[in-house]
């Protein structure tokens, strides 16, 4: 089966038209959708945002020039050793739905962030309509090293109408990825 990304540009598109604030985003069209390995490496296809690299691994991002951003999980601050609470390098960008840089905070917004807020949106177990799985198997070739680095991401999720109880969903996810580096 081949689909086109026209649904995820429509949603992004919406996203940017309707929202009050000065804000860009990137949405996957599916449950591990998202080309890139990491997610500052997928924010980088955001306007205004560029990233900064680590062994050509990106690893931080910097809104509008500015360092200083908060990282928002699915509405919740994130806490963590950086300044914007998670290491952006650390999770696959595999697990995201949706991902917005709100460039121009309003009022009701928490402060401290100079260059803007980066909001991530994971995948609800409760909004797939049947049983959804994704799977992903890579390699890169490091030639300063001479070492093949192979990168697995996998998912599958449902969810289940418990009757009176109501409904229960899940969506379990794995990643692995292995890099030599060389200084």
């Amino acid at each position: 089966e081949v689909t086109g990304m026209l649904g995820s540009m429509k949603e992004a598109a919406r996203l940017k038209r309707t929202d009050g604030r000065i804000v860009d985003a990137i949405v996957a069209e599916d449950i591990g959708k998202l080309p890139d390995n990491n997610i500052a490496e997928a924010l980088q296809r955001i306007t205004g945002v560029s990233i900064n690299t680590d062994f050509g691994v990106g690893d931080s991002v910097s809104i509008r020039g500015l360092p200083q951003y908060r990282v928002e999980l699915n509405g919740r601050s994130t806490i963590g050793d950086s300044r914007g609470g998670i290491s952006l390098e650390d999770f696959p960008s595999s697990f995201l739905k949706t991902v917005e840089v709100v460039k121009s905070p309003t009022a009701d917004m928490i402060e401290g962030a100079l260059g803007g807020t980066v909001s991530m949106q994971t995948i609800r177990p409760l909004e797939l309509d049947k049983m959804t799985g994704a799977m992903s198997l890579d390699a890169e070739f490091a030639d300063k090293t001479e070492n093949w680095a192979p990168i697995f991401t996998g998912s599958i999720g449902n969810n289940w109408d418990l009757g009176d109880s109501g409904s229960f969903g899940a969506i379990l996810m794995v990643s692995y990825q292995d890099r030599e580096i060389r200084q």
